[in-house]
């Protein structure tokens, strides 16, 4: 297993010094990364000028949970224009309004332009059966839910910032960290992708993210 995008990692054993001890007691692997794939997991989006991250990264995490129930055989592609249509915004920057009876979501089957807003009976469904919401994190049960699937992260940092956490790793000099991909484009990281101490090496009480979100999902 590919545990992370650069050198500078070790893979390391219970036995270690520097196993993290944040993980389960029955780990025995110290790494976990959803690594970018065509059919999995996207590369990361460009939003720009834009304050949309928490929407492209709440229908990236939904997209990546379809497509883990059948290994990505066929890919699902969810747009963020939908979550921003009808958003209204304070001048302080919060979300004050969501016109949702403004646009319905209604609309004919258009193989042509690949949006297709009405179901089609020989083609798969795929549902959202619940939001599960973290305000309280720890990071030992983040670990847990990331051996399922990508998560959605809330991070302070200025005003808040929505990433998807793709992973965590250890580092050669036993540095523990998130692996997490923000909407600032292939630029940012390393391909879109960077790295967030976990709380066990910075010797805090609290974690870094202030809450989560992952969807729970079924399909046929």
């Amino acid at each position: 297993e590919h545990c992370s995008f650069d050198l500078d990692v070790h893979k390391y054993t219970p036995d270690d010094q520097e196993w993290p001890r944040d993980l389960p007691e029955h780990f025995v692997n110290s790494c976990k990364y959803w690594r970018n794939t065509p059919f999995i997991i996207r590369p990361a989006a460009y939003q720009g000028l834009l304050d949309l991250c928490w929407a492209v990264c709440i229908s990236r995490s939904v997209e990546s949970s379809f497509n883990l129930l059948d290994d990505g055989r066929e890919p699902v592609r969810l747009s963020s224009q939908h979550l921003v249509n009808g958003v209204r915004k304070h001048e302080s920057g919060y979300i004050t309004h969501f016109d949702g009876d403004q646009f319905p979501w209604t609309g004919k089957v258009d193989k042509d332009l690949g949006c297709t807003h009405e179901h089609v009976e020989e083609e798969s469904v795929y549902r959202v059966n619940d939001l599960v919401y973290l305000d309280k994190i720890v990071e030992k049960d983040l670990i847990l839910i990331l051996q399922k699937q990508p998560i959605l992260a809330v991070m302070k940092y200025c005003d808040e910032l929505e990433v998807e956490v793709l992973g965590y790793n250890t580092d050669t000099a036993g540095k523990h960290y998130w692996l997490v991909k923000m909407a600032s484009g292939a630029e940012w990281g390393f391909n879109g992708v960077g790295k967030v101490m976990r709380q066990i090496s910075r010797k805090e009480d609290k974690s870094l993210f202030v809450s989560a979100l992952y969807p729970k999902v079924e399909g046929n």
